[in-house]
């Protein structure tokens, strides 16, 4: 039975530069449309739980990003040098699904990526509804636009934890049992590892190994070539936000409200708050789509 007693999800393809990206779809397809991004390292089916509350509504749209679970579009970790490249990724994805209303939202990269996309394409959606988007001090952004960026990003805490994270594994099983020995999944909600690692891992002769590479998740944190804040100021009242009380990548919330973006702060988890608590992220993300969708 599908989560939430929705239609079951189905799987289908956008092609975009240089390859394939890989998508779920659940909820009826004559809805209004919600194209969905996952965070760093992560992938679609990550999210299923989250999601399928929206899907007795709305068409959901969850894809994995280039690097990442089902995915096949290049990935190459010395090419990438902004978020960019993920939204032409998320532009093309919403050219393929025009046809109906369609309102774009994300959890942290994956929110920041449909920001840059819909600040370069304001008629591609209707607005965009972001979790813990990576919304970091413009002064930290800037550094990233040095020439000595490149060396920078070696002593990045976020680039090293991500080189260093462990690929292979001789089932799922086992890389189920090893996240359960870390601090960062011990606060999870149940069922969510197991997604994770079902959608996030691919078959070898010798066992499994993550979809997304450490290099190119490691990549992805390192890459910030890209206006952030110049993207938040030209949707302003298009962009919804929710904040995490503690561990939370908005760093600037008064430049969101500043903006003249929405901008509300939840006391239930951290800044993976959809994994920590997902009945809080769904219940906001339905309430947010909803009130988008009245105003067409």
């Amino acid at each position: 039975m599908a989560l939430g007693g929705v239609e079951a999800i189905s799987r289908l393809d956008f092609e975009v530069e240089g390859g394939r990206l890989s998508a779920q779809r659940q909820g009826p397809q004559d809805a209004p449309r919600i194209l969905f991004a996952h965070a760093n390292g992560f992938n679609a089916r990550t999210y299923d739980r989250v999601l399928a509350p929206l899907a007795a509504h709305f068409d959901v749209v969850a894809v994995d990003m280039r690097g990442c679970g089902s995915s096949d579009a290049p990935a190459d970790p010395a090419r990438l040098v902004s978020w960019e490249t993920f939204a032409d990724d998320l532009g093309a994805v919403a050219d393929q699904l025009a046809g109906a209303p369609l309102l774009l939202a994300g959890h942290s990269f994956g929110a920041t990526s449909s920001i840059l996309m819909l600040a370069r394409r304001p008629q591609a959606a209707l607005g965009v509804i972001a979790i813990e988007p990576v919304l970091l001090p413009p002064s930290v952004l800037a550094t990233s636009f040095l020439p000595f960026a490149g060396l920078m990003r070696q002593y990045n805490p976020m680039v090293q934890g991500a080189l260093r994270r462990r690929a292979e594994f001789s089932s799922r099983e086992a890389a189920i049992d090893n996240y359960q020995q870390k601090p960062t999944f011990a606060s999870w909600s149940e069922g969510i590892l197991e997604d994770y690692v079902e959608g996030g891992t691919r078959e070898t002769p010798d066992g499994v190994t993550l979809a997304c590479a450490p290099a190119w998740e490691a990549a992805v944190f390192g890459a910030h070539q890209h206006r952030t804040w110049r993207a938040v100021r030209r949707l302003g009242d298009r962009l919804d936000v929710l904040k995490a009380r503690r561990g939370s990548t908005v760093r600037r919330p008064d430049l969101v409200v500043a903006a003249g973006s929405s901008l509300e702060t939840s006391e239930a988890g951290g800044h993976l708050l959809p994994m920590e608590a997902p009945e809080t992220a769904s219940a906001w993300l339905l309430e947010r789509a909803r009130a988008r969708f009245e105003r067409i």
